[in-house]
């Protein structure tokens, strides 16, 4: 390991004690957050009951969220909490920089060696198909030296009924199938499919009768929402606008 990597491991290990939550961290936490702790079942109670059905209910419902979206921003704008944030996504950060030092370049190393084999792999394989494609030729070529002299025999044969049966027998002469096989790479090898082109209408209009291709479209219901709020005449097949009161 070089001395920088252990610079960095000391530097670490310093903010990470840095982070530690003390009493006092938990106290100011408590402190300042326990009283929107102790409202959350009212909010909670809120949320399952309240009801709108006129305008002072309404000014009801709108006080209860103004006081959530309030506690909401304290919470989240809490100064310990944002800084205790700040610092473990910091740590975090280089946690991961550190990690990727060692599995970046190894990942290259591991590549680069897992292509050499798959060449190797493919090299052989061609090799093996040539092969056999050799042998297979001189099989056939010898089964039908065979089947033609089979056949030539037979045709002195006098009589008529032994004859045909060895014409027949020798139509059966056929060459056997020559399998090489290649040798196997000892590293796992994985074949996978990669699109390398797509006619997005053709895929789009498909999606009317291929029911079964419609789980690989996502539909970004908040870009057509968006899409409405800035045009009211917009519209769109199939898509039931409605507006609601926030």
């Amino acid at each position: 390991m070089s001395t920088q990597q252990e610079q960095e491991i000391e530097v670490m290990a310093s903010e990470s004690k840095a982070m530690v939550i003390t009493s006092e961290v938990t106290a100011a936490i408590i402190r300042d957050l326990g009283p929107i702790a102790d409202r959350l079942p009212f909010y909670k109670q809120q949320a399952e009951s309240i009801a709108v059905r006129n305008k002072a209910e309404s000014d009801v419902a709108a006080g209860v969220c103004k006081q959530i979206a309030d506690d909401i921003k304290a919470v989240e704008g809490h100064d310990v909490l944002s800084k205790l944030k700040a610092g473990y996504f910091r740590i975090h950060k280089g946690l991961s920089a550190f990690e990727q030092a060692f599995t970046g370049p190894m990942t290259v190393y591991r590549k680069t060696i897992k292509g050499r084999d798959a060449a190797w792999q493919a090299f052989e394989e061609k090799r093996a198909a040539a092969e056999q494609a050799r042998l297979q030729a001189q099989a056939d070529e010898q089964a039908r030296k065979d089947r033609e002299k089979a056949e030539k025999a037979a045709e002195k044969i006098k009589t008529p009924e032994l004859r045909e049966q060895r014409l027949a027998e020798a139509q059966t002469i056929i060459a056997p199938t020559i399998v090489v096989e290649a040798p196997k790479s000892s590293g796992r090898m994985q074949k996978v499919w990669k699109i390398v082109e797509m006619d997005q209408d053709m895929f789009f209009k498909s999606l009317a009768t291929r029911p079964d291709l419609r789980g690989y479209v996502e539909i970004n219901t908040t870009r057509l929402e968006r899409s409405k709020a800035a045009n009211n005449m917009f519209e769109v097949p199939g898509v039931k606008f409605t507006q609601i009161v926030r």
